[in-house]
């Protein structure tokens, strides 16, 4: 992960190198409105993840890790989605999808997004048109539920400025998520709600599951070894 302050580029273009490639920032990323211009152009890069938190742009060109990464969110992803079917309660995105959080001026893509079809009936959030205008690329205002999954990489994000940048940027809840330790079964699932001045981490009940205060119910992730001694994840919700 490499931050660049947004004053940096009053003096021109950033340019910064990872294991995927090159990035050049333009000079016009400076502003919160020319880094949004920036990410729905045809010249922002596909291979990197790249935030804008606080007036720093972060930068990550690392390749994302399957059994640490890929495989909690996968099952997340898998679980949420079920939940949402069943319940009616609005739309889950993964990876790609871009949420800009006018409050905080936060520009970010999360792991897994989730906004809930009564904040876009409200009008709480909106979305950015697509050039061709046949769909959205953007959500504006605040998600229900953002879900990040730590990688060696993004840590200090993960943990520090993005969540500040949520609950500035008014999003109802924040589950982070480490399974970098690859020696031991139990994994780091923190389910975070909303405090009087940020977010606070709900305290899991005897059989360690945590309410979510956003959908209802309550949750826990573990996992063990499966099949070839691979990583099996399993998210349980009641």
């Amino acid at each position: 992960m490499i931050v660049v302050e947004s004053r940096r580029l009053s003096h021109g273009p950033v340019r910064v190198a990872g294991p995927r490639g090159v990035v050049t920032i333009p000079a016009s990323a400076a502003t919160v409105e020319g880094f949004r211009r920036w990410t729905r152009s045809d010249e922002f890069p596909e291979q990197a993840r790249i935030d804008l938190i606080a007036d720093r742009i972060f930068v990550d060109l690392s390749m994302q890790r399957h059994q640490a990464h890929a495989l909690p969110k996968t099952e997340i992803v898998r679980v949420l989605a079920n939940l949402l079917v069943e319940s009616g309660l609005g739309e889950l995105a993964s990876d790609v999808t871009r949420v800009f959080l006018p409050d905080s001026g936060t520009s970010f893509e999360p792991d897994v997004v989730l906004v809930s079809f009564e904040s876009i009936e409200s009008g709480r959030v909106t979305e950015t048109a697509a050039k061709d205008g046949a769909d959205g690329v953007e959500f504006v205002g605040s998600p229900s539920l953002v879900v990040e999954v730590v990688s060696p990489s993004s840590v200090g994000k993960d943990t520090v400025d993005l969540p500040a940048g949520c609950f500035e940027g008014g999003v109802g809840e924040y589950w982070l998520v480490d399974c970098r330790d690859d020696e031991v079964e139990s994994v780091g699932f923190v389910v975070h709600a909303r405090g009087e001045a940020g977010f606070e981490a709900v305290e899991p009940d005897a059989d360690g599951f945590a309410a979510s205060p956003v959908l209802g119910k309550a949750y826990r992730l573990s996992r063990d070894r499966g099949r070839l001694g691979r990583w099996a994840y399993r998210l349980e919700e009641r």
